[in-house]
């Protein structure tokens, strides 16, 4: 049985008392493809995190070959969707829910349950390939052509953030005034709020490609309220409208080997009114903040 009570002890945490971070500033405005930012390299983590060591049950998810009509408890009949992890009412501590290697997930993980001092609930991968992603992000099709070249419109009921086209985050300008139709420059956009509409230009020449804008819409990819002893281990998230992994009010978690991409604010944020987290041996990039937390008493971030 492997002993996860190894957050660092009180003495080697760090009080945190209004704003801690960690700054990773975009090199560019490209978010690296799937493929090259999730990669399939060995995890960075020193600890054990093998689920068929784990105490409790195990359940698995594959976005691809799951279904959530089947039981979730072996590779061949797991679950599809994470809504049907957040619909369990069943987990205990020391259970694990292993997301499948290659899977991407255009929903949110709402973490569930907890786990306890003894034994954690643990959420990490299983298979080959790259890390299971959870994208924060929707494809939006359907752009009509407006009265302005190279200038298209879409019905875009939330309020978005940030706006891919391809693999390159465009850029937001004001829509002023609210009527008409703006006068964008190739790679920007603006969201008529009014008509719940966006413009955008795409940089390439033409009509945006079939699959080729997403625009951010979850808040994050995944997120805690209240949930302690839980262990998030080699999973990647990216394009949330706010946070890639977001802990509010929980205690006791662990954020290891996780890789936070192309998200609006934070890639990994603890807090408001959280305690005892660990955020280690992740990779954030291209998120305005890569680690840290505000309101969150012993705060830890190493290795990453």
């Amino acid at each position: 049985m492997l002993d996860h009570r190894s957050l660092p002890s009180t003495a080697s945490r760090i009080p945190v008392i209004g704003l801690l971070l960690v700054m990773v500033a975009p090199t560019s405005r490209s978010i690296p493809s799937v493929p090259d930012s999730v990669g399939d390299a060995p995890a960075r983590h020193t600890e054990d995190y093998d689920a068929n060591r784990w105490v409790g049950d195990s359940y698995y998810v594959d976005s691809t070959h799951g279904s959530d009509s089947w039981d979730g408890r072996s590779p061949w009949t797991a679950w599809r969707t994470l809504q049907r992890v957040r619909e369990h009412e069943e987990f205990e501590p020391g259970d694990a829910i292993l997301l499948a290697r290659g899977s991407v997930w255009r929903e949110e993980l709402r973490v569930p349950a907890s786990g306890s001092e003894e034994h954690p609930l643990l959420f990490t991968s299983y298979g080959s390939g790259p890390k299971p992603l959870i994208l924060g992000s929707d494809v939006v099709d359907g752009w009509d052509e407006t009265q302005r070249e190279g200038v298209f419109v879409a019905p875009v009921a939330w309020k978005p953030t940030q706006v891919f086209e391809a693999d390159a985050r465009m850029i937001k300008v004001a829509f002023e005034g609210g009527k008409g139709v703006p006068d964008l420059a190739p790679g920007t956009w603006t969201w008529d709020e009014a008509n719940a509409r966006m413009f955008l230009a795409p940089a390439e020449e033409g009509p945006p490609k079939a699959g080729s804008i997403e625009i951010s819409r979850r808040s994050t990819a995944i997120e805690g309220h209240h949930e302690s002893y839980i262990i998030v281990h080699g999973i990647a998230v990216g394009r949330a409208r706010l946070h890639g992994v977001s802990v509010n009010d929980g205690s006791h978690w662990v954020v290891d080997d996780v890789t936070a991409w192309g998200n609006w604010l934070y890639g990994v944020k603890a807090g408001p009114g959280a305690s005892d987290v660990r955020i280690s041996n992740s990779r954030a990039t291209d998120n305005l903040i890569g680690v840290g937390g505000f309101d969150v008493s012993g705060l830890v971030i190493r290795g990453n």
